[in-house]
């Protein structure tokens, strides 16, 4: 690290990435989904979701079937 300041930045951003990755852990073995999913795998699949705006309306692109059962199954809902 170039100075005090970016440590802590870097050790403030890798903090959080860790706590956001053990609630997303949690949620996945809470749900039996831990032999199907890891977390990289979820945050992947999370990544591709996307929105795209057609005639001034915002539209969520169509989720993997296998994926969309996955967040309905721990009721997470895309909006």
């Amino acid at each position: 690290m170039q100075n005090e300041e970016d440590l802590e930045g870097y050790l403030f951003v890798s903090h959080i990435a860790l706590q956001w990755y053990y609630i997303i852990y949690n949620m996945l073995k809470e749900h039996n989904q831990t032999s199907k999913y890891s977390v990289m795998d979820f945050a992947t699949h999370l990544k591709e979701i996307k929105q795209v705006k057609i005639n001034e309306k915002w539209h969520i692109e169509p989720i993997i079937k296998a994926f969309q059962t996955v967040l309905n199954k721990m009721k997470i809902a895309i909006t």
